[in-house]
C-alpha cells in the first residue's frame, strides 16, 4: 500500500509538472494579451514556447493586431481626406461665389460714388470700406480653409506666407526658419505639416501672450 501510494503521488506530481510546463507558455501569452493597449500601434505579443498550437495562436493574434492597425490608419486617412475635400469645397465657394459677388458690389459702390453728391459720397465711402473689409475677411477664411500657396509653391513657401500673414494680423513678430534642403514630401504629409504649423501658431497667438514666436521646419534624421 505504501509503495502504491508513493507511486501514485509520484505520478501525480510528474503529471502536474508536465502540465505546468506545457501550459506555462499559454499563461504567459494570456498575460501578454491582457496587457495589450489598443493605442500601442507597435505592440506585438512575443512567441512563447515551441508548441505548434501556442505559436500559431500567437501569430494569429499578431496578424489580427496588424489588420486592426492597418484598418485604423486607413480609417483616419479617409476621415482626413473627407475633411480636406469639404474644406476645399467651402473655400472654393467662398472664393468663387461670395468673393465675386462682393467684388461686383464693391465695383457698383465705386461707380455710384463717382456720380453721388457730397453727403451721399461720404456714405458710399463708408459702405465701400466695409465691403472691402468683408471681402478681405472672406478671402482670409478661404485661405485658412485651403491654402492655395501650398499647392502652387510648396510647403516651405506656404509656411513662410502663413507666418507673414499671421504676424501682420496680430502685430506679433513671427520668425520663420525653413531648412532649404527639405526633401520633397507627399501631398498628404505636406498638408498635415502645414495644418500643424497653422494650429500651433493660432493657439500661440490666442493664448500665450507672447510678443514673439518662431516656426522652425527642418529634417529630423535621414527618413
Amino acid at each position: 500500500a505504501l509503495v502504491l501510494a508513493a507511486g501514485l503521488t509520484a505520478t501525480v506530481l510528474l503529471n502536474l509538472l508536465v502540465v505546468s510546463r506545457t501550459f506555462a507558455p499559454l499563461s504567459r501569452l494570456i498575460d501578454a494579451m491582457e496587457r495589450f493597449e489598443p493605442l500601442s500601434a507597435d505592440y506585438r505579443v512575443p512567441v512563447y514556447g515551441r508548441e505548434l498550437e501556442i505559436v500559431q495562436l500567437t501569430k494569429a493574434f499578431n496578424d489580427m493586431l496588424d489588420r486592426i492597425e492597418r484598418e485604423r490608419r486607413e480609417s483616419v486617412q479617409r476621415s482626413l481626406d473627407a475633411q480636406e475635400r469639404e474644406r476645399q469645397r467651402v473655400a472654393q465657394e467662398l472664393h468663387d461665389e461670395i468673393g465675386q459677388r462682393l467684388t461686383a458690389l464693391l465695383l457698383q459702390i465705386e461707380g455710384l460714388g463717382r456720380s453721388a453728391s457730397g453727403g451721399e459720397r461720404e456714405q458710399l465711402t463708408g459702405l465701400r470700406q466695409a465691403t472691402r473689409a468683408t471681402l478681405e475677411q472672406v478671402r482670409g477664411v478661404a485661405r485658412r480653409l485651403r491654402p492655395e500657396v501650398l499647392d502652387d509653391l510648396g510647403l516651405g513657401k506656404a509656411i513662410s506666407a502663413l507666418c507673414e500673414r499671421l504676424g501682420e494680423q496680430s502685430g506679433i513678430a513671427i520668425g520663420c526658419d525653413i531648412d532649404p534642403a527639405l526633401p520633397q514630401l507627399a501631398p498628404e504629409a505636406e498638408l498635415v505639416t502645414y495644418r500643424v504649423a497653422q494650429e500651433a501658431l493660432t493657439n500661440t497667438l490666442r493664448h500665450s501672450g507672447a510678443e514673439r514666436a518662431v516656426v522652425t521646419l527642418e529634417q529630423d534624421g535621414e527618413d
